[in-house]
């Protein structure tokens, strides 16, 4: 799927405006009144969009304070709990996170900053907010938020069931894994209704050849304060050599998702090579596709290696991820998307590979 114009431009319409610099940082999507919307972060200015498909206005929110950084990264949130969960990294005191709540009348858009969460992330020169990602659940939502000092890292885990109040549940401050949370997904990938944690690992030391791992967290097993958990995590490693990629320098673990893919009602994990070379071409990109549930570390043989027929060097396929649900062959399943910044593209892969997930199902898979 190549991208040329925009087919609309959320920094422009009935309420005028141009994108600032930065636009689009922070992304989710959200309804308002059962009307589907995007919010795009604007970090640079310090505020954040909402454009919804049928309102004829766009609403707008500012942070309270210049220069927190407002909007850098954004998630989605239930309808009946709030339109969406902001970060804004370089609020002062280490970070701030930020429920958005948009009215239907006029799209009025207001933040209200979250409590709950400052004592266990907040530390000079933190960044809570610079990463979140959340799922629904009972009452609310669960949603986890990274805050990064130096080389150290500390990930909350946390509920919210009311906008602007969070619940601790877990923390995780692990010196063995000391640049935690460069990616994170939610999801139950271990097979029972607890959601897991799958983490990106980058360790200082593999920077130069951006050597990466994947921990995965039971949900259920994660410690109350900010400490290295009791339960270690599945730890999961590039499997060196599936069609010929290899691992040394591919930025595994750069991106993270969960979706179920193959429709057994089980999340599978979704994993980016942005910097693999393929077929000889550099930098052109991978994506790994590995099954749940996971009960250990899986087998280099469990792993599904998804990448362009035809490579592009830089394209950095993998870059990013995510796992829309279609119903494309009467199925609901999730759909493997990935995106590709150094081609200008995004790549929705239709028929992953994965247990029933193959051609066989269909005319479902096409290619986009």
């Amino acid at each position: 799927m190549a991208l040329g114009a925009p087919l609309v431009s959320v920094c422009e319409g009935a309420g005028g405006g141009t994108c600032s610099a930065e636009a689009g940082a922070g992304l989710a999507g959200t309804s308002v009144a059962g009307d589907p919307c995007v919010v795009v972060g604007e970090p640079d200015a310090n505020e954040v969009t909402v454009k919804c498909e049928a309102a004829a206005m766009r609403g707008i929110a500012v942070a309270p304070t210049s220069g927190e950084r407002f909007g850098q990264a954004i998630v989605g949130l239930p309808e009946s709990l709030a339109a969406a969960l902001v970060g804004a990294p370089a609020a002062a005191g280490g970070g701030k996170l930020y429920t958005l709540t948009v009215m239907p009348g006029g799209l009025f858009a207001s933040s209200t900053p979250v409590g709950g969460l400052d004592l266990a992330l907040m530390g000079a020169g933190g960044s809570l907010g610079g990463r979140i990602v959340a799922t629904p659940a009972t009452g609310g939502a669960m949603f986890a938020t990274s805050s990064h000092v130096g080389t150290s890292a500390r990930v909350a885990w946390a509920s919210l069931t009311a906008p602007g109040t969070a619940v601790l549940r877990a923390c995780i401050d692990d010196p063995s894994t000391p640049v935690l949370g460069t990616s994170m997904a939610l999801g139950r990938i271990r097979g029972d209704d607890t959601p897991d944690l799958a983490l990106g690992i980058r360790d200082p030391a593999g920077m130069a050849d951006r050597a990466g791992l994947v921990a995965v967290y039971d949900g259920g097993m994660l410690p109350d304060a900010c400490s290295a958990p009791t339960v270690a995590p599945f730890m999961i490693t590039c499997p060196e050599g599936l069609q010929g990629i290899a691992c040394a320098g591919s930025g595994f673990g750069a991106a993270v998702a969960l979706g179920d893919i193959d429709a057994d009602g089980d999340d599978d994990l979704v994993i980016g090579a942005p910097f693999a070379a393929v077929a000889g071409t550099l930098e052109a990109g991978a994506v790994y596709v590995v099954a749940g549930p996971l009960t250990g570390t899986p087998a280099a043989s469990n792993f599904v290696v998804l990448t362009d027929s035809t490579p592009d060097q830089n394209a950095h396929l993998g870059a990013a991820l995510a796992v829309p649900r279609t119903k494309l062959d009467g199925t609901p399943r999730g759909e493997v998307a990935a995106g590709a910044p150094g081609a200008n593209a995004v790549y929705v892969f239709l028929c992953s590979g994965l247990g029933t997930d193959t051609p066989a199902i269909g005319p479902r898979c096409i290619p986009m």
